[in-house]
């Protein structure tokens, strides 16, 4: 995606997750934007400090999902230790 087109802290979206985000605002926007506000929704939790960080802030894509109990082994920018990290969803809370 042309830097212009990207907000400033937006991460650089490569590999399969770029390829289709590039795909979806090109031929479905209205799905893009809700794949993009969907990924905001799902975060990894270190299990040991809870620190969270979306799965968006990672450069990730998360639409149309669910989970369980799923877990991923990331290094957690806190501990600095790698180790297991929860996927929650956290829908965004908006104002009636």
């Amino acid at each position: 995606m042309p830097e212009q087109d990207r907000a400033p802290n937006e991460p650089q979206l490569r590999g399969v997750a770029g390829l289709i985000m590039r795909l979806m605002r090109r031929f479905a926007p209205e799905r893009a934007a809700a794949a993009e506000r969907e990924s905001r929704e799902w975060f990894f939790v270190c299990q040991e400090c809870g620190t969270a960080r979306s799965y968006r802030e990672l450069g990730g894509i998360r639409y149309g999902a669910s989970s369980s109990g799923k877990r991923t082994r990331l290094t957690c920018p806190t501990c600095g230790v790698r180790r297991w990290h929860a996927v929650e969803r956290r829908p965004a809370i908006t104002p009636e």
